[in-house]
């Protein structure tokens, strides 16, 4: 499983298995968002994922989402349910990208950072904004994405 840190409270990543999410509650991970969309592959079902983790003491979402279908609507929800988790939280997709952009573009907005920023950072955890349409979806959510 892919890891990112975003922050002491906000971690991201790819799909975990069974031993991935006991190693995260081991670590103390008090909450889990499931962000894989029902298109995308996985070799465990949403619903054996919730209830594995549940069972365990964690606090799980699913909040299916395809990145490319983001909508000012989604993001504030999504924000929103980043918001009220307990923390530390894992935020995962079946692929880490996923997951990355949405946490990417929160914490941008809640740093204040423009869009340079904002695509600075990207690159700096892995993530290719000209080559994964990034850029375009910051310059939607996040301002001064043309200003070089």
């Amino acid at each position: 499983m892919h890891t990112i840190e975003f922050s002491d409270v906000v971690h991201v990543g790819s799909q975990p298995t069974f031993d991935d999410i006991e190693q995260l509650i081991a670590h103390g991970f008090k909450g889990m968002i499931n962000l894989r969309s029902s298109d995308e592959p996985s070799s465990i079902s949403s619903r054996d994922e919730g209830v594995f983790a549940r069972e365990r003491g964690l606090f799980y979402l699913s909040f299916p989402v395809a990145v490319e279908e983001i909508t000012p609507a989604i993001l504030e929800d999504f924000r929103t349910k980043l918001g009220l988790m307990p923390h530390p939280v894992f935020v995962h997709s079946a692929a880490w990208e996923g997951a990355a952009v949405l946490v990417l573009i929160d914490r941008a907005l809640q740093s204040g950072w423009n869009g340079i920023q904002t695509l600075k950072h990207a690159e700096s955890i892995g993530l290719r904004p000209d080559e994964t349409g990034l850029r375009e979806l910051v310059g939607r959510f996040v301002p001064g994405v043309d200003k070089e």
